[in-house]
């Protein structure tokens, strides 16, 4: 049902390919984030809760 209704719609193709996109720029930036991120910083924030 719900397949036959979304081939109806017209240029519903187009919300897939931004959702992978946004889904994928999101991953890359946060891979980014984490390599560039120096190591003190994260083990500052890692001891933050049991302070």
């Amino acid at each position: 049902m719900f397949r036959n209704l979304l081939h109806e719609i017209t240029g519903i193709g187009i919300y897939q390919m931004f959702s992978l996109v946004v889904f994928s720029g999101f991953f890359v930036i946060v891979a980014i984030w984490l390599f560039k991120t120096k190591k003190e910083y994260i083990d500052e924030m890692k001891n933050k809760p049991l302070e």
